[in-house]
């Protein structure tokens, strides 16, 4: 029960900093 949420936050952690990643990427591209 323990092990579920904490690998549901890490994926969700994951997720969040590809997103950041992505949005540093795009404005590298549109400066």
């Amino acid at each position: 029960m323990i092990d579920a949420p904490a690998g549901l936050t890490a994926v969700k952690l994951d997720d969040i900093q590809v997103t950041l990643d992505l949005g540093m990427l795009v404005q590298v591209f549109e400066v």
